[in-house]
This record gives structure tokens, C-alpha cells and sequence, in this order.
């Protein structure tokens, strides 16, 4: 009996601790939380904005992942499942304990037990390939998880929120693939960077003392000359992003700047602990304002074999210039990062000029921008800058403006379109617009009478090629830096005029004869250099832009989410004046005030929506405009419906320095036309536009809409949030 009382106890001791075993696995495994992605807009209060409606629509149902909802599902059914194994458990060890010595009833617990704790061993298996199938589902498809403070996020487009907001554009472009191996990668910045951060002085050059540019004349900061030992941060006035291209055997390893490598990580994608060493360069403009960095690698990337992918990686070490404060502290992901696939080939054709505005022989009123459109991207350290035909300590002359009085021309150069175009606004304030803003004018002889609109001046624009690297190899556009325009591979301008534009003989740049390199002469005209005229007008164009197209349509849905989202003017638009700060693109999910309160609070949750307006040249009919193409984070990604609201702001300018305003645009499925009076610029016949109202400063603001949300509203934010409450019957935040 006794043998019998003891295997009694073991089996007691054995079903209990299967009964704690099941209990404990079932209070403490943890719950796993997938949550589909939401990002909410914050929008912004301005004044004068043509606000588009959504291009992704909610169909009316539960917007959850369909990949979420089978995961609760198979959760749930592991769950009811382990229940019952748990009950079972817990009724064979009851069985066994209370069979007081009946043989019959001990091996029926025994075998409920036994076939319990088989059928736990599945489940538990089962929860746990479920489990890792699942994560890594959502780790592979992008789906975090968020808390209950924090909104969930996208993590496949980590650290890609400051593309548009801090950082404005750069080359090669993110995913682009078959890049040339002999690339440059060029960064901008929306606002004015430290050099010190991104840049160490290698050749130890310093501003000169007019501040014209570098030299090597520099003192230490005890007024002592400067050597090849001198520490850099002992140099007065340190000179940062330039090469030392006069000497014979230049090498960009030894006569350029380089790159902070704690500041611009630049790696193949497949190794990121081996950066890749680079020259660093950058341009400054009149201020001494540095935007645009270009970081050259010292060795061709890639492989003559197979594509290489590479991954460029910029951190908050990077300061806004006079702070230490980094440029990407108010982002959510506090650095941007991106990649790029090089080919196996390399790019040795010269860029050429496509376009000019004015064109060659027109003529022009005195408020036009001048622009240079290029075939592709040219380098911004070569194209950008200050220039003063009368000033001889202003450094930039790689494109140069001479009048026929030679009258004073003074103004800036800077880039726009993804490098693509160049575009000059002069120093000479002429009157306000409609939006308020300084209009700048091109100077006409002082003897032109204030009525007189046919008194005119001659101009001339030049703009240099590069020297070449090995002279006297016409087969080698391949440039010196700093020495002229070059494109972002290096190879120097081809300035044969567009006619010619296939001729691939490097000319290279002509030698100056006169001493005066801000002089057009007939021997600069000549070789690669480009060079048109036009005449400019006493008159001022007073004619306002418009949107004409639109695409997607307004209130469009099942967009797909790499869809090409355009905006067709009706002029030339302003190259510099296309940016994110006047067009913009916001994300909404659809959810209430509260939801959105976070967001709005902590400036977070359009972090991960990038987006990037392009003004690429229309000819249609033989008139030329502007189409903007926003390039963005694909719309309603991992499957999951958004709103799309792009909105657009009357600081957007065209080539005459009107703003946009009054803001028109097309009606749902239509094509917006406008006809001015071209003595007065007011219009004269409207058809199938939707316009602001311009007549009180508390209604200029027109919600495109076929809700019924009325399309006159007073700022930004009282548009988006209405059409926001009619697109989903939440209550949107103010």
C-alpha cells in the first residue's frame, strides 16, 4: 500500500506542477501588439493658399492592415485553444487526486494529463512560430509598434522625413539606380549650415582680407604666418570648401577640403563601418551663406561588373550656421539618410544649355528672372553665387551680365529643378506685388521716360565652361575645379549654342585678353563658353500665375501610391521659389481631434512624409510654362487609406515676381483659363477655375473641394481641417 500512496503524491506533485506551469505561461507570455501605421498633418497658418483636395480617399470601412487583422485572429484562436489545454490540465491533475486508489480512474487523469500537456507542448510551438512569422512580417513590410503616447511610425521610411523641410534637394536622388561611378554626391539645405561641421580647412586657406574668397596668405590667430604644421584651429579666419587647383599636379586628396565623417557618413550600403573618404566643397553667396555642399569621393565608386548600392547618412552634427544647435533637432528622426545604386558605367558627356529665359533675340520687362536651363544636373558650388559687374572683390564671375550702356548689374545666382537650372533676381528693388513682397527689377537707361514701354536696354549673358583638367585633350570634358560650370560628374560645359549642342569636342574655356573677367568680349564668346542676348523692356508684366491642370484629379481615390502628383501653371514659374516652403504635401488618416493633438503639439508627425516640388519647362502651342512635379513618399503605404492634402502658397512667384495670388485653379475635371488685359493684369474672362477671393484680408483662401465645404476660408488651417471633417466625419483639429 505504501508504494501505491507514494506514486500517489508524485502524480499529485507532478499534475500540480503542470497546473502552475500552464498558469504561468498563459499570465505572463507577452500579448504582442501590431498597430497599422497613422501619420497626421501639421499644418501650417499662411496666408494665400490654393488647397487642393485629397488624393486617396477613405472607403467608408475599418482602415486596419488586412495583415493585422489575421494576426488577431490566429492570436485569438491560440489563445481559446490554450484555455482549453489549461482546463484539461487542470481536470486530469482533479481526476487524479480524487481517485482515492481506483486504478481505472488514475489511468484515465494519467492519459488526459499526458494528452493535455502533448497539446499544450503544439500550442505553445504553435504561438511561437506564429509569433516570429508575424514580427518579422511587420519588421519587413514597415508595421512598428506604437504606444500609448507615442503615434506608430513607418520605419521603412526612417530618417527620410527632413527631405523638403531641412533638407531641400540633393543628387544622386533616393533609390536612384544606374548612377555613373564617377559621381559627386550634392546636398542643400534650406537654411544656412556651419561650414565647420561638415568641413575640415585640409589646405589650410583662409578668407582674404576684402573677403573676396580664399587665399593662402593666411596668419594664425596670434598674427603669426601660417605653415604646413600650424593646427587648423589656430588659423584667423579658416576658409572652408575649396581646392588649390592652380597647382600642376592637383590631386583632390591633397589640394581640397575634406568631409567631417562624424557629420556626412557615406558607405557601401552592404558595409557601413568602411566610409568612404571625400574632398568636400561648397559655395557662399553675398552674406558668406553656405546651402549647397558637394562631397567628391577619391576614388571612383562602384564596379565595372556589378551594381553597387551605397547609403549616405547625415547627422545632427550638422549646425545651423552661428549655433551648435543640429539642423535636424526638431525632426522626429534626428538625422536623414538615403540611398543610391551606381552602375557599371561612368558619364563623360559634357552638360549643354537646353534653354533661356529671355529667349536669344526677345524681349523681356524689366521685373524678369534670368534662367539657364541645363540638359543635367550641373554642380551648385560652380553655379551659384554672388555676382557685381562693378565690383572687382566679388569672386563669382562663372556667369557673367553686360549691358549695352554698360550699366551696374548686381544680383544673385542659384540653383533650382534637382541642379537642372540656374536663375538670377538683380539688387534693384522696383515697387511691391500683390502678395507685398519687393519686386526687383533689370536696370534701363536713366533717359527712358516713365511712359515710354518701348525704351529698352541691350543685355548679354555669359556663361564659362570649366578649364580642363588635362589641356589640350579635346576628347576629355573632364574640369578643374572651381574654374567654371561643370556638371556633377566633372565634365566641363559644352557651350557650342543649342543648335550645336552634339558636338562633343572639348574646346575648353578661353584665356582671358583683356584683364577684366566680368567683361563679355568677342575672344570669351568663342570655345565652350555660352553666351545669348536679348533686350529688356521699360515695362513691368503685373500678370498673376495659375494652376491650369491638375493630377491627380481632385477628390481622386485608389490612387496608386507611386503616382506622379502635377501641377500645370500657366507661366514660367520661379526656379527658387518652387520649394516646400510654398508647395506643400500633408498626410491625414482620418482619426479624431484627439488623435491628432500629439502631433500638432510635439511638430512630429509629418517627420516620415518627404516630399520634393520639381518646376520642369513646358512648350505647348509655342508658349512655354512651368509643370511642377512633387516627388514623394509613395501615397497609403503598407495598404493603409490616407487623405492627401497638397497646398499652395502665395509666396510661389513666376518669372516676372508675381505671386500667386489671387490663387486660381481648375474645378474638378476641368482646365482652368484666364485671360488678362494686358495693359492693366487683371483678367478679363475666367472659365472653369476655382479663384480666392481677394477683396478682405479675412477670406483668401480657396479649399478645392466637391464637398461642401465652402471653397472661400479664412488661413490654412481652417480650409484643411473642414475638408478634413467632410472628408471623414471626424471632428479635425483647429
Amino acid at each position: 500500500m505504501l508504494p501505491r500512496v507514494c506514486k500517489n503524491k508524485r502524480l499529485k506533485k507532478t499534475a500540480l506542477a503542470f497546473v502552475f506551469l500552464a498558469l504561468a505561461v498563459f499570465l505572463f507570455l507577452p500579448i504582442i501588439k501590431v498597430s497599422a501605421q497613422v501619420v497626421v498633418p501639421q499644418t501650417t497658418a499662411q496666408k494665400d493658399v490654393f488647397g487642393l483636395q485629397p488624393v486617396g480617399q477613405n472607403i467608408g470601412l475599418g482602415n486596419d492592415d488586412i495583415r493585422l487583422i489575421i494576426a488577431r485572429i490566429i492570436r485569438a484562436a491560440l489563445g481559446l485553444l490554450g484555455v482549453v489545454a489549461m482546463a484539461l490540465v487542470i481536470y486530469a491533475g482533479f481526476t487524479i487526486m480524487t481517485s482515492e486508489g481506483n486504478e481505472e480512474k488514475m489511468e484515465q487523469g494519467k492519459r488526459i494529463l499526458k494528452n493535455a500537456v502533448i497539446g499544450l507542448v503544439i500550442i505553445l510551438s504553435a504561438f511561437s512560430i506564429a509569433s516570429f512569422i508575424i514580427n518579422s512580417l511587420a519588421k519587413a513590410t514597415g508595421i512598428n509598434r506604437g504606444t500609448a503616447t507615442t503615434p506608430p511610425k513607418i520605419a521603412t521610411f526612417g530618417g527620410s522625413g527632413a527631405l523638403g523641410r531641412v533638407v531641400r534637394d540633393h543628387y544622386p536622388f533616393r533609390d536612384q539606380k544606374d548612377v555613373p561611378r564617377n559621381t559627386r554626391v550634392v546636398v542643400t539645405f534650406g537654411l544656412s549650415i556651419e561650414p565647420a561641421s561638415l568641413i575640415i580647412n585640409t589646405n589650410r586657406t583662409c578668407w582674404a582680407t576684402d573677403f573676396s574668397g580664399p587665399t593662402t596668405t593666411c596668419q594664425t590667430l596670434d598674427n603669426q604666418p601660417v605653415g604646413v604644421g600650424t593646427p587648423l584651429d589656430q588659423i584667423k579666419n579658416p576658409y572652408y570648401g575649396d581646392c588649390l587647383t592652380d597647382k600642376a599636379d592637383f590631386k583632390f586628396e591633397t589640394d581640397c577640403d575634406s568631409a567631417v565623417t562624424s557629420s556626412f557618413k557615406f558607405y557601401e550600403s552592404a558595409s557601413s563601418s568602411n566610409l568612404i573618404n571625400t574632398a568636400a566643397l561648397t559655395s557662399y553667396d553675398k552674406d558668406h551663406n553656405a546651402k549647397s555642399f558637394v562631397f567628391i569621393p577619391y576614388k571612383y565608386l562602384g564596379s565595372d561588373t556589378d551594381p553597387v548600392k551605397y547609403t549616405v547618412y547625415l547627422t545632427n552634427n550638422i549646425w545651423q550656421a552661428g549655433t551648435r544647435e543640429g539642423v535636424f533637432a526638431n525632426m522626429f528622426s534626428q538625422y536623414y539618410s538615403w540611398d543610391f545604386e551606381t552602375g557599371t558605367g561612368f558619364d563623360f558627356e559634357p552638360p549643354y544649355v537646353v534653354a533661356v529665359n529671355p529667349e536669344e533675340g526677345a524681349g523681356a520687362p524689366r521685373n524678369r528672372l534670368l534662367q539657364i536651363y541645363f540638359n543635367e544636373p550641373v554642380d551648385p558650388t560652380v553655379a551659384e553665387g554672388y555676382f557685381n559687374a562693378t565690383d572687382t572683390a566679388q569672386f563669382f564671375s562663372n556667369i557673367i551680365i553686360n549691358t549695352s550702356s554698360s550699366l551696374p548689374i548686381a544680383g544673385n545666382w542659384v540653383m533650382g529643378n534637382g541642379y537642372k537650372s540656374v536663375e538670377f533676381i538683380s539688387d534693384f528693388p522696383c515697387g511691391r506685388n500683390s502678395c507685398g513682397q519687393v519686386r526687383f527689377c533689370l536696370p534701363v537707361p536713366a533717359s527712358c521716360s516713365p511712359t515710354d514701354v518701348n525704351c529698352s536696354e541691350g543685355y548679354e549673358v555669359l556663361a564659362k565652361t570649366a578649364d580642363l583638367l588635362v589641356p589640350g585633350n579635346n576628347k576629355s570634358f573632364v574640369a578643374k575645379p572651381f574654374t567654371g560650370l561643370y556638371d556633377v560628374n566633372g565634365n566641363a560645359l559644352n557651350g557650342n549654342q543649342l543648335a550645336e549642342k552634339d558636338n562633343l569636342v572639348a574646346n575648353g574655356q578661353p584665356k582671358e585678353t583683356n584683364g577684366q573677367p566680368k567683361l563679355i568680349t568677342i575672344q570669351n564668346k568663342k570655345s565652350d563658353n555660352f553666351w545669348w542676348g536679348f533686350d529688356i523692356m521699360n515695362s513691368i508684366d503685373k500678370e498673376a500665375p495659375y494652376i491650369s491642370k491638375i493630377t491627380p484629379d481632385i477628390e481622386a481615390d485608389k490612387v496608386v501610391g507611386d503616382v506622379p502628383l502635377n501641377l500645370t501653371f500657366s507661366k514660367l514659374l520661379s526656379q527658387r521659389g518652387v520649394n516646400s516652403s510654398n508647395v506643400k504635401l500633408s498626410e491625414y488618416w482620418g482619426q479624431t481631434a484627439d488623435d491628432d493633438q500629439f502631433c500638432f503639439a510635439n511638430n512630429k508627425c509629418l517627420d516620415e512624409l518627404w516630399f520634393v516640388p520639381y518646376p520642369n519647362l513646358l512648350s505647348e502651342a509655342g508658349e512655354r510654362h512651368t509643370l511642377i512635379n512633387i516627388k514623394h513618399r509613395e501615397f497609403g503605404p503598407n495598404d493603409t487609406d490616407f487623405f492627401y492634402f497638397p497646398q499652395i502658397f502665395s509666396a510661389l512667384t513666376d518669372e516676372n515676381q508675381n505671386c500667386f495670388y489671387p490663387g486660381r485653379g481648375p474645378e474638378k475635371g476641368k482646365t482652368c483659363r484666364i485671360v488678362y488685359n494686358q495693359e492693366t493684369g487683371l483678367p478679363t474672362t475666367i472659365t472653369d477655375c476655382v479663384e480666392m477671393q481677394n477683396t478682405s484680408s479675412t477670406a483668401d483662401t480657396a479649399c478645392v473641394t466637391q464637398t461642401s465645404v465652402d471653397k472661400l476660408q479664412p488661413d490654412v488651417n481652417t480650409c484643411v481641417s473642414k475638408i478634413k471633417t467632410k472628408s471623414t466625419g471626424a471632428t479635425a483639429s483647429k
